[in-house]
């Protein structure tokens, strides 16, 4: 079972990759790169902690979570500053309408 999940994982981020390249919009790569942290990050997790092999302490364990919520939680917020860096600003003058 957690060869399954670790593998859907690479799936998920393989495909992800793939799509982001034959993509020439920046808006539309950041919503490709979306799924990698959201999806990919908790699969692979969830298939590490389930192995056997992957972690011999608790302290392991405790690693490969802190892993993954880091990158869950920062995922979003990187997206969301690279949009914003990616928009032209606007003057004081314009109206956001």
């Amino acid at each position: 079972m957690s060869a399954v999940l670790v593998w859907a994982g690479v799936v998920v981020a393989v495909v992800s990759a793939v799509r982001l390249l034959v993509n020439p919009q920046v808006h539309g790569r950041l919503h490709l790169s979306g799924p990698v942290a959201v999806l990919a990050a908790p699969l692979v997790t969830a298939g590490l902690l389930l192995a056997p092999d992957a972690r011999t302490t608790w302290h392991d364990g405790v690693k490969i979570v802190v892993i993954a919520l880091l990158v869950v939680l920062s995922g979003p917020a990187a997206v969301v500053a690279t949009a914003r860096a990616a928009h032209p600003r606007r003057t004081d003058g314009e109206s956001g309408g």
